[in-house]
């Protein structure tokens, strides 16, 4: 029984052990690419930080409302707005990005920002 007991213990120490290590980051593993596609919905933008590469070309953006209201896009210093998606709509954007920098996206629709609904855009060289 002692033994029975024991083991248990340590079963669970390893699993516990285990989902410690396979937690989620904020951040997305995916390699940095030309183009990507970014999900929007109540009140996130993708994963909430995007790794971009510096490109010679605009790298374009697939922005994807999977929502149930409505939303929008923004990376204010640069100019850039996907205009506001119903649910289920999508739409193209562009980001110049020549230069290492690290911008700010946001969904501008009343309160959405406030809710959570940014995320982080950094270009790596």
């Amino acid at each position: 029984m002692k033994r029975l007991k024991s083991f248990t213990w340590f079963v669970l120490g390893v699993v516990l052990f285990i989902s410690g290590c396979s937690a989620t980051a904020t951040e997305s593993n995916e390699p940095p690419e030309a183009s990507r596609e970014i999900n929007l919905k109540e009140y996130s933008i993708g994963a909430g930080k995007v790794r971009l590469l510096t490109s010679e070309d605009p790298v374009r953006i697939t922005i994807k409302n999977k929502g149930a209201i409505p939303h929008n896009f923004v990376v204010d210093q640069l100019g850039v707005d996907s205009g506001i998606l119903a649910p289920g709509n999508s739409a193209m954007v562009e980001i110049d990005a020549k230069a290492a920098m690290v911008l700010q996206a946001k969904c501008t629709l009343p309160g959405h920002a406030e809710a959570g609904m940014v995320a982080e855009l950094k270009v790596d060289e």
